[in-house]
């Protein structure tokens, strides 16, 4: 699946590609804790998705 437009406090991160059954770590700042990650999921069918949650320590 592909995640893009990965964002959170004003600051954006891309685009990644993650593979079946793995997991990625965002290179974020503990100073945000409380602000807002948003992002959209692209499956291997073009669907799209778009998420945002809450960060937390």
């Amino acid at each position: 699946m592909t995640l893009t437009d990965i964002s959170y406090a004003e600051q954006r991160l891309g685009s990644m590609m993650v593979a079946p059954a793995s997991s990625v770590n965002l290179p974020v700042n503990r100073s945000i804790v409380g602000q807002t990650l948003s992002y959209q999921l692209i499956n291997d069918t073009g669907t799209h998705w778009r998420y945002s949650a809450t960060l937390f320590p």
